[in-house]
């Protein structure tokens, strides 16, 4: 069922040990949200901890900090910035899929898998519904608190430079600031400080990044080989998936990472008029918002398109080649990308051929 700031804050007030569950992959918002709330829930004399399916990143050592780590039985399993229990990752997915009590989360693409569910998708992060509920149990916002909420932001608004950045999200910003949290500082951590392999790794990246459609188009790829060699995790891709779309005259920006299984995530980075969430609507994609220009493309298996505009076949083991297309013209705005990379889950199995239509009215 669907519940707003008052239902959610009722179920957290009846709630004594909580389990706190994150996305695999975790980035500063599923991070900051668990952390605000496991504070917020242990100033309210409650039990409360964070688990996630993969090691944390050593740069959000800083949410952590003075945190327990007690192990105790919960009687509650609250989930924030998930979409979908898949992306919970092993073992989580199969040890807590039918037992999360409640989800807060900022993602149209939500599945509902919660007993409850708190669903902003006009917000631009998910510590924006998680503050909103934290005022509504009288929560004191200690420094602490406030830094882990403007971590979410800052990194969820690309340092309020995205699109999502709204209003509410600027006022929202300063009062974390107003309550202690150190945004020069945090912005450092997250936008400004890179390890030396991290620029190496992309120099390999921008080496092999490939232009289309005169120039409004790029294309960059992160193998499995460049991260390897250069002593990068998952992790020190994040930040390269804004740099597709930073070239002048680019309006579509594709970052393609090869994961462990051999298979690529695609991240989709657009300017208007192009409308990166309506692409990754129709495709699936699980990081959405209704207004954002910024947005991830998932690069799951797919059997089969859907929809009049999604045009999508099986191509034999013998041609790996991922084509994703969509057309740039008047009053249908797409872009028309053609790169030779393996898209299989298995080695037995067919690659995925691609091919998608976004339309996107030049009046908009």
């Amino acid at each position: 069922m669907n519940v707003d700031t008052r239902g959610a804050a009722a179920l957290l007030q009846k709630m004594d040990r909580v389990l706190i569950l994150t996305h695999k992959n975790p980035d500063g918002d599923t991070l900051g949200s668990a952390a605000a709330l496991c504070r917020a829930l242990l100033s309210l004399g409650k039990q409360a901890r964070i688990v996630n399916a993969e090691p944390i990143p050593s740069k959000y050592d800083y949410l952590f900090e003075g945190l327990p780590d007690e192990s105790f039985e919960p009687d509650a399993v609250v989930a924030v910035d998930v979409a979908d229990v898949k992306l919970l990752g092993d073992p989580l997915e199969e040890q807590y899929a039918d037992r999360i009590d409640l989800c807060i989360d900022h993602h149209l693409s939500n599945k509902h898998f919660a007993k409850a569910l708190l669903l902003e998708d006009d917000d631009a992060a998910a510590v924006m519904p998680v503050y909103r509920v934290l005022q509504e149990l009288n929560v004191d916002i200690t420094p602490a608190i406030a830094t882990a909420l403007y971590t979410g932001l800052s990194t969820d608004t690309g340092c309020f430079r995205y699109s999502n950045a709204s209003a509410e999200a600027y006022r929202m910003g300063a009062e974390f600031i107003d309550r202690g949290a150190d945004n020069a500082d945090i912005n450092v951590r997250m936008f400004e400080t890179k390890s030396l392999g991290y620029f190496q790794l992309l120099s390999r990246v921008l080496e092999s990044m490939r232009l289309f459609c005169g120039g409004q188009v790029s294309v960059l790829k992160i193998t499995r080989q460049m991260l390897d060699e250069t002593g990068n995790a998952d992790d020190a891709c994040e930040p390269l998936a804004s740099i597709s779309r930073q070239i002048e005259g680019v309006k579509c920006g594709i970052t393609m990472r090869q994961k462990k299984d051999g298979t690529y995530k695609f991240s989709l980075r657009t300017h208007e008029p192009l409308d990166a969430s309506r692409l990754g609507a129709l495709l699936g994609g699980g990081r959405l918002g209704r207004r954002f220009h910024r947005n991830r493309l998932c690069g799951r298996r797919r059997r089969r398109s859907r929809g009049r505009r999604l045009l999508g076949t099986f191509f034999p083991l013998r041609r790996p080649v991922a084509e994703l297309r969509m057309r740039l013209r008047q009053g249908q705005k797409a872009v028309e990308i053609l790169d030779d990379v393996p898209l299989l889950d298995e080695p037995s199995e067919m690659a995925l051929h691609l091919r998608r239509q976004v339309v996107h009215g030049a009046e908009r």
